[in-house]
């Protein structure tokens, strides 16, 4: 725009012209960018938790109800586990119940064989 001999620039109102050249904008710019990817992991970790828990809490009704409850409970634990340490760590605990168990089983369907 043109004021007599003097040009001026027209700027946008949240930030004034000095700054769209400062050396700091650079930081700004990389600042958003990191707390849109913390949002987005934000989102992630509320999207695995509520898809974990909704599994869980069905594997849960599904030891009383007529359904697959063995399906369910680890399921909804290794869907929980990718993003929580305390449901890798319980996921962990399970299978190795699990795996004894299913050796103990084995051992007393030999010992009934002989």
């Amino acid at each position: 725009m043109v004021e007599g001999s003097r040009v001026t620039r027209r700027t946008r109102v949240d930030r004034p012209a000095c700054i769209s050249y400062h050396p700091c904008l650079h930081f700004l710019q990389k600042n958003r960018k990191n707390t849109i990817m913390r949002t987005i992991r934000q989102v992630k970790k509320l999207v695995v938790a509520v898809m974990g828990f909704t599994m869980l809490i069905a594997g849960i009704a599904m030891i009383v109800l007529p359904g697959p409850a063995f399906i369910f409970i680890p399921a909804g634990l290794a869907i929980l586990a990718t993003e929580f340490l305390w449901a890798k760590k319980l996921l962990q605990k399970v299978k190795e119940k699990l795996r004894r168990d299913k050796e103990s089983k084995e051992k007393q369907s030999e010992n009934e064989d002989h």
